[in-house]
């Protein structure tokens, strides 16, 4: 016994294992598109191996740390299942909704919460996007913007001068990453499609639930 003790201590304490569980977290807590730097794998590594093995040390390292408030790493992790569930609600509204009727979306999404796979739990990254897991995705998002349509409308009264000050609250309420050209102006195409723009209560109510719907929806939105 206390063989198999001392060669999980000496695995534990190996440089190697201190390097692999800072790039790991890195993955987790700071950025899945970009490797984690050299800087930041060897300052990670000594902190954990300082603090014979503590893992509180190590993560209130990496929350505190330059890498983690870096503007240029903000939407560069892959939104879980819940996150994206939780952060849609939040976002769009809640008002009359059960949030019960997320589990089985949740679990289309590829996540049963409190039930991995397996004890390495679930395949991040862009793992969470197969075919069949973006369409769970965007039938959430529609589902959830049509049960808020009308607090949706109402709370875009305020910004329905025209259909860019309404592109641009819901950019700002719902925080997706930057759109590109194209897909922005997309989205003030589908504004101003069907006619003149007026900022009726009619329009809003359409208009506005629609929106949210394409932005939750969209490639954007699942970066985090």
């Amino acid at each position: 016994m206390q063989d198999g003790l001392d060669l999980i201590n000496a695995l534990a304490t190996h440089p190697n294992t201190a390097r692999r569980l800072a790039r790991r977290l890195w993955s987790y807590f700071v950025s899945e598109t970009e490797a984690a730097p050299r800087s930041f794998v060897d300052a990670a590594a000594q902190v954990y191996l300082q603090n014979d093995t503590e893992i509180r040390p190590l993560v209130r390292f990496i929350l505190r740390s330059p890498w983690f408030i870096d503007p240029a790493n903000y939407y560069a992790r892959y939104a879980w299942p819940v996150e994206f569930v939780v952060r849609a609600v939040k976002e769009m509204g809640w008002t009359g909704y059960s949030i019960d009727n997320a589990r089985a979306p949740l679990a289309n999404m590829g996540q049963t919460l409190f039930e991995p796979p397996d004890v390495a739990g679930w395949s991040t990254g862009d793992a969470w996007f197969s075919t069949g897991a973006m369409l769970a995705r965007m039938n959430y998002a529609a589902s959830l913007a049509l049960n808020q349509k009308f607090n949706l409308g109402r709370a875009a009264r305020a910004h329905s001068e025209s259909p860019e000050q309404l592109l641009e609250y819901f950019l700002d309420r719902m925080s997706p990453a930057a759109f590109d050209g194209e897909p922005f102006r997309d989205l003030l195409d589908y504004l101003r499609a069907g006619g003149s723009w007026s900022g009726s209560e009619a329009q809003l109510n359409v208009k506005a639930s629609g929106l949210a719907r394409l932005i939750a929806g969209s490639a954007e939105y699942q970066l985090v």
